[in-house]
């Protein structure tokens, strides 16, 4: 007897539930497996409420002074620790969250929510309550029968599409649908039942007469204007059409090619910018504007900003074919960028920035925010944080007084871990990556651990001069975050670093410098190098040299120019230093070329010394004789060391270039091998 009641008390099972922060969730049945650690629900009870899939709620706005989210409920999930239950809903728009004008929002009745085909899924505990979303004839009768209006009642008779900006009738049928629990597709067609397009054109219709009986006279009198001014345009265009030729017609036309591109789904092929050229010996400029060769001089100044950028077309296309896929989707990527100085990477990542936001501005591509952070401009690793916060929130110069960087991560954190329909796109530029390095690594983490939350909307695109940075200077929890998603810079050619400088001169003149003379300069930078800054300015300085004989670039300018730059002051000095000085410059170079970043520390400086004396049977100097080194090269300006206050731990960083230091070490036999690697 007493195993028969065990047996009927078994068969009864129990409700199963969830926990949610501190609240309880209650399914209200065993749930269909979607996959591992993933179950969907046709419903649940929380907070008292019973939430079931086609369920209109509530969300809590992240920020309290904003009305609430609203969301239609497509599913219910039940994840595995640390997830826990979830809601997916279907976003519904108010009119100041779409792509409105100011005028057109105010036309629109605040209880008017517009269907959408964006989804999220959010945490159950950001659901705040459950509220009513009619139709619009459904709306009308019950707010009639109603005394006072009701607030967490809603109409929609439109549905939005976020990535085009443009709006289509829905009908009832797919509003109020509540889907098949198994399958998760809609139980009938939306074309079918009593509320078809044609009825929901009515009842715009209607709603709208009534909208406008409560405009004000002005308004009134405005909308009178506009209606006469697009009547006007309807009978040039029947007049365009009989062959009428006017202004009207011309207006009318512009109007309707306008009204063809509005709304335009973007083009799945994309249009490279092209190099604005002229031909070989024309000249930009006018009388009176000085020399050719001033033009000249200005046109290869590293600043200036070329309309092109060639020979890097296919990296251009790789970055600008996985933003434009991030940005469209809505989600969160990362893409790591590497070269060495001088092979274009920053250039090609704002010429996309540049292009992306023509086609934005056109309509073409959904709206996002370009930010750009280079980490040499930072005081503190740290700061990327006010800085990033500052730039998405378009703060004022009293805010950025206000916003500390503890609290801007705090306020960052938050933004890309809450789901919001109305946020846009963030397309972040972070440059010279390396510079954030920190014990910790804690920001370079934030940075490639955002953009892989589920409600960031967050792309990243890091640059550094280093290919294994990630591997050689980053941790495997940083490291594993940044991806597959890699594009690597090779050094420029003698036939490219030829082909920069000369669309560089097509603009210009082309005939002021010698054939002969702008391939010495690319082979020369080439072997070093391949960095077209330094092509740039050994053509500019080759040009200075000949303006003062008054004649056009020869050969014998691009060699003065060469032995000029060999031959400078900072290399001529460090050609000068001591054994133990140059042994130290070595050292630097290469700690620069282990850590990937370059700064250093004195202790790993005197190691590498130290390991540099007895591989070449050369006595260590003592501790404190390499520090007097490293004074002396600090007071000489060949290095930029921190204050001796912390003593082994001070910083270290060279004053010059790379390439500088290897050529007046050239013969040193460390210095050939890592000019080898290079």
């Amino acid at each position: 007897m007493v195993k028969t009641k065990q047996r009927k008390r078994a068969k009864k099972k129990p409700q199963k539930s969830t926990a949610s922060g501190t609240l309880v969730v209650h399914w209200i049945d065993d749930g269909v497996k979607l996959a591992p650690g993933c179950r969907r629900h046709a419903g649940a009870k929380y907070r008292g409420e019973e939430l079931t899939i086609g369920d209109f709620v509530q969300l809590r706005n992240p920020d309290a002074d904003e009305l609430p989210f609203i969301g239609k409920i497509s599913d219910l999930l039940e994840y595995a620790a640390p997830d826990g239950p979830m809601v997916k809903v279907t976003w519904l728009y108010r009119a100041a969250d779409t792509r409105m004008t100011t005028a057109q929002i105010q036309k629109h009745d605040p209880h008017e929510l517009f269907y959408s085909t964006a989804t999220d899924e959010n945490d159950i505990s950001s659901v705040d309550a459950k509220c009513t979303v009619l139709s619009l004839r459904d709306y009308k009768s019950r707010r009639s029968a109603a005394k006072n209006g009701e607030e967490d009642v809603y109409f929609c008779r439109r549905l939005y599409e976020p990535i085009t900006g443009t709006f289509s009738p829905v009908s009832e049928k797919k509003l109020l649908s509540k889907g098949d629990y198994t399958t998760g597709s809609p139980s009938d067609e939306d074309s079918a039942g009593e509320n078809t397009d044609a009825a929901v054109s009515d009842a715009d219709s209607e709603y709208d007469d009534e909208l406008e009986k409560r405009k004000p006279p002005a308004a009134k009198k405005a909308a009178a204007k506009r209606k006469a001014r697009a009547q006007q345009d309807v009978e040039d265009d029947s007049e365009d059409d009989t062959g009428t030729k006017g202004a009207g017609a011309h207006r009318a036309k512009r109007r309707r090619a306008a009204a063809r591109g509005k709304g335009k789904m973007f083009s799945a092929r994309f249009k490279l910018p092209t190099l604005r050229t002229k031909p070989a010996g024309t000249s930009s400029r006018t009388e009176g504007d000085g020399s050719v060769l001033d033009d000249v001089r200005q046109k290869l100044h590293v600043s200036a900003v070329p309309d092109g950028l060639p020979c890097r077309e296919v990296e251009f296309y790789t970055i600008c074919e996985f933003v434009r896929d991030q940005i469209s989707s809505g989600l969160g990527g990362c893409m790591f960028v590497s070269g060495v100085p001088g092979t274009g990477k920053t250039a090609t990542i704002r010429h996309v920035a540049t292009a992306l936001q023509e086609e934005r501005d056109e309509g073409n591509l959904v709206p996002f925010d370009f930010v750009e952070i280079n980490g040499m401009a930072l005081t503190a690793p740290t700061q990327l944080y006010a800085e990033l916060w500052h730039a998405v929130n378009q703060s004022s110069a009293e805010e950025r007084k206000r916003v500390t960087a503890a609290s801007a991560l705090e306020l960052l954190r938050k933004r890309f871990t809450t789901p919001s329909p109305r946020r846009q796109c963030t397309v972040v530029l972070v440059d010279e990556l390396d510079q954030l390095w920190t014990r910790k690594q804690e920001v370079m983490y934030n940075i490639f651990d955002w953009p892989n939350n589920r409600h960031s909307r967050l792309v990243v695109v890091a640059v550094a001069n280093t290919m294994d940075l990630p591997e050689r200077v980053l941790v495997h929890r940083v490291s594993s975050r940044v991806g597959l998603r890699r594009l690597t810079f090779q050094p420029y050619t003698r036939e490219q670093l030829e082909e920069i400088v000369k669309s560089r001169l097509n603009d210009v003149a082309a005939d002021v410098f010698a054939n002969d003379a702008v391939e010495l300069c690319a082979r020369k930078v080439a072997a070093v190098s391949g960095d077209a800054r330094r092509a740039l300015d050994l053509c500019r300085r080759a040009a200075e040299v000949a303006q003062l004989r008054g004649q056009t670039v020869a050969l014998e300018d691009i060699r003065t120019a060469l032995k000029e730059m060999n031959s400078s002051p900072m290399i001529a000095a460090m050609q000068q230093c001591t054994l133990h000085e140059q042994l130290f410059l070595v050292a630097i170079l290469s700690r620069f070329r282990q850590r990937g970043v370059e700064e250093t520390f004195l202790s790993e400086v005197c190691q590498t010394h130290v390991a540099f004396c007895r591989a070449r049977g050369i006595e260590p100097p003592t501790m404190s004789t390499m520090a007097s080194v490293c004074a002396r090269l600090g007071a000489c300006r060949i290095l930029l060391v921190e204050s001796g206050e912390r003593d082994v731990y001070q910083r270290i960083r060279l004053n010059c270039n790379l390439d500088d230091v290897m050529f007046a070490l050239r013969d040193d036999p460390t210095v050939k091998v890592l000019r080898s690697k290079a």
